[in-house]
């Protein structure tokens, strides 16, 4: 990490005493087929391929205000170089650099892609907080019983009813076991358009503040 990131650093820690750090990854999209590290990426949104970069990105969400802290280019071609890293890789290397370098934030959150038992064992290690989405596929034990989160039973009669930023959930709360993670706290969520599965090791915080928490990926 360069001198101008531990001024940064610094410069943010003057201003929050605490943050949720967002990771996440996009694509910029480029033209031209002679660009160094331009590759060919599946864009989710479009459903296609398309020609660009695709980058590792953080952000921390404070109190105060919202703070861009790493961009790194994810290079798909040098896979067989011995420096290649993953994106998950990218991501823990950054993130124990913004904890070295003493970084005011407790909280992780990320998408489907990052939750993974590396990133968990890891943000474990680091004594971090952390929620991420995960896919309906996943399996989970509950009650004794390994099933998809798709296939969970959730009778409207248990579930509770939240609006956040104008939005209603139904709500249902579950403990559950996911393979080489753990016991760890499942909230899901129905709206018009579906279910959403948010997995946190925070047993004690409630399903509107996991919610609440994780919608700063948004930002």
């Amino acid at each position: 990490m360069d001198l101008l990131k531990k001024e940064q650093i610094m410069a943010i820690n003057e201003i929050e005493e605490d943050g949720i750090l967002v990771i996440d990854d996009t694509i910029i999209e480029r033209k031209g087929k002679n660009i160094e590290y331009a590759d060919l990426f599946f864009d989710h949104n479009k459903k296609e391929y398309v020609r660009g970069y695709q980058v590792a990105t953080s952000l921390l969400v404070g109190k105060y205000g919202k703070y861009p802290i790493t961009f790194t280019i994810y290079k798909k071609f040098d896979r067989n170089d011995p420096e290649f890293k993953t994106k998950i890789e990218i991501q823990k290397r950054n993130i124990e650099e913004m904890i070295e370098n003493g970084l005011n934030f407790t909280t992780v959150v990320g998408d489907s892609w990052y939750f993974t038992k590396e990133i968990v064992e890891f943000l474990n290690d680091k004594g971090k907080s952390w929620i991420f989405t995960s896919k309906g596929n996943r399996k989970v034990k509950y009650q004794g019983r390994w099933t998809s989160l798709d296939d969970l039973y959730l009778p409207y009669r248990e579930s509770q009813l939240f609006t956040i930023d104008g939005q209603v959930y139904s709500v249902w709360e579950k403990e559950v076991y996911i393979k080489e993670m753990g016991k760890l706290k499942l909230v899901v969520t129905e709206i018009a358009n579906g279910k959403k599965y948010y997995i946190t090791n925070e047993e004690k915080w409630n399903s509107k503040d996991i919610i609440g928490r994780f919608l700063n990926r948004w930002s």
